[in-house]
């Protein structure tokens, strides 16, 4: 299993279609921390989060992975597609394929660290290995009788669990979720949460979720970084966050 990563923002600034969105943002993210991102609709966490996946790359300042840029290794395809795939990344619409069965999209986390050809391989005759890889993965996860079932029949929180076995499938070094308990209730939430802790504890990896629920990131994550209209706001162990700062942090604009 790979040692999990470090991430560094260095005074990052991100415009999207002309609108500034990330403003000289700075933070680190050691091994093995668990750091929840709070703030906002339009606050830019989740510009931030595709910063730390290499899904996008900021207009001033760098992202860095152990020391390593994304935005230098796009100079090559495959370096690019080497350091995107240490970090597995659970969307918030989950990102499956519908009419495809549970092993096809677990399997399709495979994608950056096999290739397309290797990938593919897997998609349309699994070798019995990889099956018993992802039996293994969907059991700690709770859905291992689900394995050759289409992803268009299961429930949302089903689905949810099956975006977070793919996301382990491409054994990452850092998992990222982008409010991944949006559409959920919220007995449901917290258990997702607690689950993706208990995973990334196993694997020893960082675990980055933005999140609107504000106590819930605050119950279950040490580490909150509160976003306001993309400019960091406060970093704080979440012991030490203060009721009224995130009432300040989620006041309405005065007119």
């Amino acid at each position: 299993m790979a040692a999990s990563a470090r991430f560094e923002v260095d005074r990052v600034s991100v415009a999207l279609g002309g609108n500034p969105v990330l403003h000289g943002v700075s933070l680190q993210i050691e091994a093995g921390q668990s750091v929840a991102f709070v703030g906002p609709s339009g606050a830019g966490k989740t510009t931030l989060l595709r910063l730390l996946g290499g899904a996008l790359f900021p207009d001033q300042g760098e992202v860095r992975i152990d020391g390593r840029s994304f935005a230098a290794a796009a100079s090559s395809r495959a370096g690019l597609r080497a350091l995107r795939s240490e970090v597995g990344f659970v969307h918030q619409d989950y990102a499956l394929v519908p009419n495809l069965r549970v092993i096809q999209n677990v399997a399709s986390g495979g994608f950056a660290r096999r290739g397309f050809w290797g990938a593919l391989r897997d998609l349309v005759r699994p070798s019995t290995a990889l099956q018993e890889e992802v039996l293994t993965l969907l059991d700690r996860l709770g859905m291992g009788d689900k394995l050759f079932q289409r992803v268009d029949t299961l429930s949302g929180g089903q689905q949810q669990r099956v975006a977070l076995a793919r996301a382990l499938f491409q054994h990452p070094r850092v998992l990222l979720a982008d409010e991944p308990v949006s559409s959920v209730d919220p007995a449901r939430a917290r258990a997702l949460l607690e689950l993706m802790h208990e995973v990334a504890a196993e694997r020893g990896l960082p675990l980055v979720v933005s999140l609107h629920d504000a106590d819930l990131a605050r119950d279950l994550f040490a580490r909150i970084v509160g976003l306001r209209e993309g400019h960091l706001v406060f970093d704080l162990p979440s012991a030490e966050l203060q009721d009224e700062q995130l009432d300040a942090l989620y006041a309405l604009p005065q007119t």
